[in-house]
C-alpha cells in the first residue's frame, strides 16, 4: 500500500512539474496575444480595439475566429467589417466573403498585463457558409 502511494506521490509531483513547466510569463502571453493579432489583422488600424484572436483551422484555413475587443474603443459592427476583410482575404474554396456571427456575444472584464481590469466583449466569427 505505501508503494502505491509512493507511486501516486512521485506521478502527482511530475504532472504539476510538467504544468508549470508550461506556462508562460505574463511577458510571454502578451507577446503571444501580440503576434497573433498582428497576423489575423496586420494592419494597425484593424488591431484598434481588439484584446485578443484565437482561430481554429477547418477545411485548410483559419475559418473560425474568436474576437475578445472593448466595446468602449470599437463597435460590434466595425469588429464584424474587420471580420469581412479577413474572410475576403482567404482563397480557401469553402470561404465566403463575409463573415457570420457563429454564437451570440459574451461580456465581462479581461485582466490586462499591467493588472488592471477593462468590460470585453467576445464574438465566435465564421468565413464559412450556413
Amino acid at each position: 500500500m505505501r508503494f502505491k502511494s509512493a507511486r501516486l506521490l512521485a506521478s502527482t509531483l511530475l504532472v504539476a512539474a510538467a504544468v508549470a513547466g508550461c506556462a508562460q510569463s505574463p511577458e510571454k502571453r502578451e507577446e503571444t496575444r501580440l503576434a497573433r493579432l498582428n497576423y489575423f489583422f496586420p494592419s494597425p488600424a484593424e488591431q484598434q480595439g481588439l484584446h485578443f484572436v484565437y482561430a481554429i483551422e477547418s477545411f485548410g484555413f483559419f475559418s473560425n475566429l474568436e474576437i475578445g475587443f472593448y466595446p468602449d474603443a470599437v463597435t460590434q459592427a466595425e469588429v464584424m467589417a474587420r471580420a469581412d476583410a479577413y474572410c475576403a482575404r482567404q482563397t480557401a474554396s469553402r470561404a465566403t466573403d463575409k463573415a457570420r456571427l457563429k454564437y451570440e456575444p459574451k461580456d465581462g472584464p479581461v485582466e490586462l498585463a499591467d493588472g488592471t481590469t477593462r468590460d470585453m466583449r467576445t464574438i465566435w466569427v465564421t468565413c464559412l457558409p450556413e
